[in-house]
């Protein structure tokens, strides 16, 4: 299959479901982040982009509705064959990741997590592998954050590092006092949000 026709994404596309204007300027501002940071998140692969785009904004009022079209264009493929050339021909992958919602990220934290939990009640050391795995996979998934509930997602996000850092030193009361912080804080959350 062509790698062009590989990838195909909507958000939030639902027939008369309306978002407040805080919700839309939010979901704007993840995509600007994502161009600033140099990729685009599309049916669950981060695609690297270039730095030179084709924008158009179509607005249109028709039967009492304003419509607001955004076109953002951009040469994948032209910017991974630079990339590679530059890199002595080595190819260019796109990483994987989970697609909207995050589902399988929010598995693969929760078994990070766990296996965390597991070395700080062992009093063992955590591995660097594993702590590094566990905050990438915590940045990602902030792409997946409902704003409903993003602030405490980030609180929590925040205290798994913490916990993180706290077992690397091996500081294991302080990232068990970490750790009880947190379940309480996504029971909290889930009671709320779910």
């Amino acid at each position: 299959m062509e790698r062009e026709k590989l990838f195909l994404e909507e958000t939030s596309k639902k027939k008369n479901k309306w978002l407040s204007g805080v919700e839309v300027s939010e979901e704007l501002q993840r995509l600007a982040a994502e161009i600033a940071a140099g990729s685009i998140l599309v049916g669950g692969e981060k695609l690297p982009i270039g730095d030179s785009f084709s924008l158009v904004i179509k607005k249109q009022f028709k039967k009492g509705i304003l419509s607001c079209e955004f076109s953002l264009h951009v040469p994948v493929g032209e910017f991974e064959e630079e990339q590679s050339s530059s890199q002595q021909m080595e190819e260019v992958k796109p990483q994987r990741y989970p697609s909207a919602g995050g589902k399988k990220l929010k598995r693969d934290i929760n078994r990070l997590w766990k296996e965390l939990v597991k070395h700080v009640n062992e009093k063992s050391t955590v591995p660097d592998e594993l702590g590094r795995e566990l905050e990438m996979m915590i940045e990602d998934y902030n792409l997946n954050a409902n704003p409903q509930w993003a602030a405490s997602w980030h609180a929590c996000a925040d205290k798994v590092k913490f916990c993180i850092a706290a077992a690397k030193k091996g500081d294991f009361g302080s990232a068990r006092d970490t750790i009880d912080e947190i379940v309480q804080q996504t029971r909290t959350c889930h009671k709320l949000y779910k």
